[in-house]
């Protein structure tokens, strides 16, 4: 399945949200997924929907419209459009404010019901909310509203065979692509509307740590529209289109020309959001959105593509922020049977674990933690594999209302941090042990720093099957964290010994750090835990980096 987009606006619509007895039997998941959610994201909104049959597809698109405040005196009054996206399996809802830019209809990614899920991390503090019974980090501010404005038009001829090319700001993408591809190029539509994306040179890049895979040599974003059948006589771009975007290696950087390397392939961008529920390519980004967000995962396919309903094959996922890569490769047994596996590109001979008794063999180690996946080598040996450049936090005592979960929050959860609710592990009700949430900050660009290039952690499953080995003091820290935000006390008594060192790189400092921020968890273990890593730490002096930050005569009271 290739990349499908619709990068325009439908005008043809239906009423459906006050008449929902107008939906055909298979359309009943959309009022479902809105029923309670859309009085609370858009009070008073009605929505409207392309009569088109969508029994089949996995995502709907829905219209409507608010009125902006009014600014008095003799202005009319304005409204802004909104198009919603409902997708289920699992269920998302994902809020648009369509702009007029240049006399033409473009998006503006305002909100989103699962930051984990969208291809664009929206910007402001997330919030943990619930729709269609999952819970997950919603982002942004749906009611926002825009007003009229001049529109500032850039076009470029850099050469009579390229015509004019219009420059697309980068905010009209958001939301439509992975975001780690909005921040790598940049994007200008040609006079038949296809659009292409040049290289953001290095050394311009704002954050050459988020710049994506592949930086050593130039590529160009091909996205290639197949406009929908029927004319438009609107004339304000309201045409419906699906996108084919193709990665394409070129031998230089020069905007004029296009040298096409013909010794690298062609990758095509496979939609991991739009994908059918249950289908090999929906598996395969789930899985992965437990390493990172969907909108820094990329799957590529060197399929030879010609049209966006084209059947294809899955061959090389990139993960550009937690600098992980895998390529598929076709495994003939021992036994004569082929099997299809992912490879790691970073960890020679391990490929990704299919198996459900591998995964319920780490889950009983790993207890609450699931921002995790499975790897194996031909001897089946198992290793655990957790990107280390998501800060951890924990989030507590929980208070629901209307639906609507209300978190007191632990310090230090940075504004703008992009998170995601990583697992909700409700503990005993005797109000000495929290309630576990995990807050994964997955953009906290000071903490990805401190990690260096490597940025996840890989432990060994002991050949006993009964805990995992760690292979550096980082590693373990992260993991000892990790059991003591998730309420695993036992663990963290076991590994306070492994997790002691007279000096710290920045990598270990940040991750000791954090446990000054668990020091409202009064539950007797946690104490227990708090004194032994002070015992063992006592010994490295008052100047130690492990200076524990609290005080052992309140612990023991």
């Amino acid at each position: 399945m290739c990349y499908l987009v619709s990068l325009q606006v439908q005008v043809r619509l239906t009423l459906v949200y006050s008449y929902l007895q107008s939906l055909r039997p298979g359309e009943t998941w959309i009022a479902e997924v809105l029923l309670e959610k859309l009085p609370l994201i858009l009070p008073g909104v009605t929505l409207f929907m392309s009569p088109n049959d969508q029994n089949s597809s996995s995502f709907a698109h829905l219209l409507g419209w608010i009125e902006n405040p009014s600014t008095g005196g003799d202005t009319p009054f304005t409204h802004t459009l909104k198009e919603v996206v409902v997708s289920h399996n699992p269920p998302v809802v994902t809020v648009f404010n369509v702009k007029e830019y240049g006399r033409r209809h473009l998006r503006t990614l305002e909100y989103t019901s699962n930051m984990s899920l969208c291809l664009h991390e929206v910007s402001g503090e997330p919030y943990p909310d619930r729709i269609g019974g999952v819970l997950a980090m919603s982002g942004g501010v749906p009611m926002t509203t825009t007003s009229p404005e001049p529109s500032l038009i850039i076009t470029r001829a850099l050469n009579s065979e390229m015509g004019t090319q219009m420059l697309i700001p980068s905010r009209f993408m958001a939301g439509l692509i992975p975001a780690c591809l909005v921040d790598k190029y940049v994007f200008w539509q040609s006079e038949d509307d296809n659009i292409i994306g040049y290289e953001i040179p290095k050394d311009k890049a704002k954050e050459d740590d988020d710049v994506g895979a592949d930086t050593e040599s130039s590529t160009r974003l091909k996205i290639k529209l197949s406009k929908h059948k029927g004319v438009d006589n609107s004339g304000f771009c309201n045409t419906g289109a699906d996108a084919m975007v193709q990665r394409v290696a070129v031998s230089d950087s020069d905007e004029e020309s296009e040298n096409i390397d013909k010794n690298r392939p062609v990758l095509t961008l496979l939609n991991i959001v739009m994908a059918p529920a249950g289908s090999l390519l929906k598996q395969i980004g789930m899985l992965l959105s437990r390493l990172d967000n969907l909108s820094q995962v990329l799957v590529w396919s060197e399929s030879e593509v010609l049209n966006v309903q084209q059947a294809c094959t899955i061959d090389l996922i990139e993960l550009p922020r937690v600098n992980l890569s895998f390529r598929a490769k076709r495994v003939e047994k021992i036994d004569g049977t082929i099997e299809h596996r992912l490879y790691s590109n970073d960890n020679d001979g391990l490929y990704i674990a299919t198996s459900i008794k591998s995964r319920q063999l780490v889950e009983k180690l790993l207890g609450s933690i699931d921002h995790f996946i499975v790897l194996q080598n031909e001897d089946n040996d198992l290793f655990v594999l957790i990107p280390g450049c998501a800060l951890p936090r924990r989030l507590v005592s929980v208070v629901r209302c209307y639906d609507v979960c209300v978190l007191y929050r632990m310090p230090l959860i940075t504004s703008g941090s992009s998170s995601y609710l990583s697992s909700f592990a409700s503990k005993s009700t005797d109000g000495s042990h929290l309630s576990v949430q995990v807050l994964l900050d997955r953009r906290n660009q000071e903490w990805i720093n401190n990690m260096g290039e490597i940025r996840c952690y890989l432990y060994p499953v002991h050949s006993s099957k009964s805990f995992l080995i760690t292979p550096s003091l980082a590693s373990s820290m992260y993991l000892m964290v990790m059991y003591f935000i998730t309420g695993a006390y036992q663990e963290v008594y076991k590994m306070v010994e492994s997790c002691v060192s007279e000096d710290l790189t920045s990598e270990e400092a940040q991750i000791f750090n954090q446990l000054e921020f668990l020091g409202n968890d009064n539950h007797p273990d946690a104490h227990a835990c708090r004194l032994k890593l002070s015992a063992v730490t006592v010994g490295l002096g008052d100047s130690s980096a492990m200076k524990c930050p609290w005080s052992v005569f309140e612990e023991m009271r």
